[in-house]
C-alpha cells in the first residue's frame, strides 16, 4: 500500500513503474493495481490494519512463500483464500452463544460439562474433521458452525467447541472462531451430532471485525421461531435433543437408535443428554421431541467415518426393486427408513445388503439408512 505520502519531486506516492497488486494513486502500470483509498482502521493513530470495507481485502496475489508465513500480527498471511494487499490480513471473529437441550441444567442455568475422556480429539463432522491435541476445560461437545451466503451456498464449515456457558470456543480453546469470509451478510448455522440444527432468523452482517450472535435469548433468534427451538426455562431457548441420525427430523428411527444403544457407555449418538451413558433419560428427550424438525436450510448433519450405501442416489418407477449394498461396517447392520413417503418397503438380505421396493406414490424421495453400532449410511431414492 503506497498512499498518503508526499514528495518534493516525482509522484507523491511512488516513483517507479510498473507496480503489481498495489493500492496507490495515481494509477500505476501493471496488473492488479487499485487506486481507491485503502480504508485503514485508524490511520490517524497508526493502526494500518484494514477495515472490513477496504478494497485491499483479498485483492493481492498469492505467492509460494506466503502459505507458511504470518502477517505483522502473527496471523496467517493468507485468509479466505487470497492474500490481502498490505501488511495485515483481515478476518472476522464470530462470538456465538447457544444452548443444547440435552446437557442443560435448570438448577445451574448452564450445561453440564462432558467427561473429556469421552470427547474425541478429532471432530466428528465430515465437513471439518479437525484435530486437537487436548480437549479444553469445561467443554460440552464439538459443534459445527456454518455460514451461508444469500444464495444459501455454504461459505464456511468449521468445527468448534461449546462450553458449559453456551459459548463457542475455537479448536485452541479461545473464545470465538475466525470466519474466513468477505464482508457481507451470512446466515449462521449451528449443528450438533444429536440435536436439531439451528439457523439465525436473518442473515447476520459481517461488516465489523467482531460479530456476536446469541441464540439463547428468545425464539426470535431462530429461523422458524418457536417451531425450530425449545424454551428450556423462562427466557432460555436452545437446540432440541433427539436427532440421532442427523436428518433434521426427530422421528421413529431416532428412537430405534436409542433402543439399539441402550445401556452403552461412551460417545454414542443416542446419548442425548451427553452424560456418557445411554439411559432412560435419553428416551424421555427423544420421545418429548418426536415430530420436531430443523428450521435451518440444508439442516442435515453428516458425520465422518460413516457407512456407505450404494447406490447413494437412484431414481425408480413405482413398484421397481433395487438391491442396496453396504460397505465400511462390521458386525450386525440394521436397515431403517428415515422417510418413506412413497409407501416403499425395505427387506434386509444379509449383513451387507437389503432390497428396496418403491411404493405406489410418485414424485417423492424415500430415505434409507443403515446402522452399525454408532455409525450410519444414508441413501436417497426418487
Amino acid at each position: 500500500i503506497l498512499y498518503y505520502n508526499t514528495a518534493y519531486y516525482a509522484a507523491p506516492n511512488y516513483a517507479y513503474n510498473p507496480l503489481t497488486y498495489c493500492c496507490t494513486t495515481p494509477a500505476a502500470e501493471g496488473a492488479g493495481n487499485i487506486t481507491n483509498p485503502p480504508a485503514f482502521q485508524d490511520a490517524t493513530h497508526g493502526n494500518y490494519r484494514l477495515s472490513p470495507v477496504s478494497p485491499c481485502i483479498d485483492a493481492g496475489v498469492n505467492q509460494a512463500w506466503m502459505f507458511n508465513a504470518t502477517d505483522l500480527d502473527g496471523n496467517l498471511r493468507i485468509i479466505n483464500g487470497t492474500v490481502d494487499i498490505g501488511a495485515y490480513e483481515t478476518f472476522y471473529t464470530l462470538n456465538l452463544r447457544v444452548w443444547l437441550q440435552g446437557p442443560y441444567s435448570r438448577t445451574t442455568h448452564a450445561m453440564l460439562a462432558s467427561n473429556p475422556a469421552i470427547i474425541p480429539l478429532t471432530s466428528p463432522y465430515a465437513d471439518d474433521p479437525r484435530q486437537v491435541s487436548a480437549i479444553p476445560s469445561n467443554v460440552v461437545d464439538w459443534v459445527l458452525v456454518q455460514m451461508l451466503d444469500t444464495n444459501w451456498n455454504t461459505r464456511v464449515s468449521q468445527s468448534a467447541f461449546l462450553n458449559t456457558q453456551g459459548q463457542l470456543l475455537s479448536a485452541s480453546g479461545s473464545t470465538g472462531i475466525t470466519a474466513e469470509v468477505s464482508a457481507g451478510y451470512y446466515s449462521v448455522v449451528v449443528k450438533h451430532r444429536n440435536h436439531l440444527a439451528v439457523m439465525s432468523a436473518q442473515p447476520v452482517a459481517f461488516t465489523n471485525v467482531l460479530i456476536a450472535y446469541d441464540f439463547t435469548t428468545g425464539a426470535g433468534q431462530y429461523s422458524g421461531g418457536s417451531n425450530a427451538a425449545l424454551q428450556m426455562e423462562t427466557g432460555v431457548w436452545g437446540m432440541m435433543a433427539g436427532d440421532a441420525d442427523g436428518d433434521g427430523v426427530i422421528q421413529a428411527v431416532d428412537a430405534m437408535v436409542y433402543t439399539n444403544q441402550l445401556g452403552l457407555s461412551g460417545y454414542y449418538l443416542a446419548d442425548f443428554d451427553l452424560d456418557g451413558v445411554v439411559s432412560s433419560n435419553d428416551l424421555a428427550l427423544v420421545t418429548a421431541n418426536q415430530g420436531r424438525q430443523t428450521g435451518a436450510t440444508n439442516g442435515s448433519t453428516f458425520l465422518q467415518g460413516g457407512l456407505v450405501i450404494t447406490p447413494v442416489r437412484k431414481t425408480l418407477l413405482a413398484g421397481a426393486a433395487l438391491t442396496l449394498g453396504l460397505s465400511g461396517g462390521s458386525g450386525t447392520n440394521q436397515w431403517f427408513f428415515a422417510a418413506a413417503p412413497s409407501g416403499g418397503t425395505l427387506i434386509s438380505q444379509s449383513a451387507t445388503s437389503a432390497v428396496y421396493t418403491a411404493g405406489p406414490v410418485s414424485n417423492c424421495v424415500d430415505i434409507v439408512e443403515a446402522w452399525d453400532g454408532n455409525r450410519q449410511g444414508r441413501a436417497w431414492i426418487n
